[in-house]
């Protein structure tokens, strides 16, 4: 760590992002999850693995 008041910041912001996805999906099933996504993000919210052709 180079320069540690930028990592701090840089994990803080880190950690922030997760709390809110965390007090967003409480509670939800993955179907109202997507049914509250906007539809330009849920084409990036495709389950990994193999692809189709």
């Amino acid at each position: 760590m180079r320069e540690p008041l930028k990592d701090r910041v840089r994990l803080e912001h880190i950690l922030t992002a997760i709390d809110n996805i965390f007090q967003y999906t409480e509670g939800k099933t993955i179907q109202q999850f997507n049914d509250d996504t906007a539809p330009s993000a849920r084409s990036t919210l495709r389950p990994r693995g193999r692809m189709s052709c």
